[in-house]
């Protein structure tokens, strides 16, 4: 595993021609990916470990430079993995006339500002089934934690044993009719607060507001409702305490939530077994990436 950073400029950027005459010259590999309107945007990947970064890194940490870090994965490395956390596509909007919150989730203990607390109760409403023609799993925008999968990988999953889950058919928003051909994998099964953070356990949080200020790289404290939302780290592994993965089905969601989608979101956990079959079926529209549990 290594830090990887993606660099991207569009050509309209007054830091795109100094970016890339310093690719060419170094003869670092990047995509000129085309836009449409006479609009481009240059795309290069770089490890941390890099000497070529070291070089760069002047020109990519300023305006109108994107640079996005995150952990970069092995084959090796994920065939290795205990347990993973999954995500998927974003492929349509769940609907509501005013809000799709309000259609399928309990708000009674949600908090408005900073998204954490919300239970779904209903079933999701869509506007159409999924178009993507060769994935079998889905997500939606602005909810991060629920997927979405094909009627015919449910029989798959149970011979296998996949445990866990539940399954229950999405509707068509404008008729009330369930979609027959697609499932939203249902995962009710919440692991104990178990989140590492750096040197402390971040159940520390929900006790102690003083380690909110010294570890906010990980945390932000709601002043409205006084929970805590976590950050995905960008240069580490996210890690868990073993012990709380014992005995437990193979797909789970942590008890934790963090930033992104629909203001918060708690991980969607899968184990190797899961992982194994996903891979043995070679279904598409799912990403693993490597937890560590200590």
């Amino acid at each position: 595993m290594e830090i990887r950073h993606r660099i991207s400029a569009f050509n309209n950027s007054p830091q795109f021609d100094t970016l890339k005459k310093a690719l060419d010259e170094l003869e670092i590999k990047y995509e000129l990916k085309p836009l449409g309107l006479g609009t481009s945007c240059i795309i290069c990947f770089l490890n941390d470990s890099d000497t070529n970064f070291t070089k760069v890194k002047p020109l990519i940490y300023q305006k109108f430079v994107t640079v996005q870090t995150g952990m970069h994965y092995t084959k090796e490395d994920l065939d290795e993995s205990e347990w993973f956390y999954i995500t998927t596509s974003e492929s349509q909007y769940p609907q509501g006339e005013e809000d799709f919150r309000c259609y399928s989730y309990d708000l009674s203990n949600w908090c408005d500002k900073c998204g954490i607390g919300k239970v779904q109760n209903q079933p999701f409403r869509l506007l159409r089934d999924f178009q993507q023609k060769k994935d079998v799993f889905f997500g939606l925008h602005w909810v991060f934690d629920e997927f979405f999968v094909r009627s015919s990988v449910k029989p798959i999953l149970a011979e296998n044993g996949i445990t866990g889950i539940s399954y229950i058919n999405p509707i068509y928003h404008g008729s009330g009719k369930e979609i027959a051909t697609v499932f939203q994998l249902k995962t009710d099964f919440i692991i104990q607060p178990t989140l590492i953070t750096g040197d402390v356990d971040a159940s520390a949080f929900l006790i102690d507001r003083r380690l909110w200020t010294s570890q906010e790289k990980y945390a932000r404290f709601c002043p409205f409702c006084n929970r805590v939302r976590y950050r995905h780290p960008q240069r580490e592994v996210i890690k868990f305490k073993r012990a709380a993965f014992e005995n437990v089905p193979d797909i789970v969601k942590g008890f934790e939530y963090f930033e992104g989608g629909d203001l918060a979101h708690r991980l969607v956990l899968a184990s190797k077994k899961f992982y194994d079959v996903v891979k043995k079926y070679k279904f598409r529209g799912l990403s693993f990436t490597p937890i560590r549990l200590e």
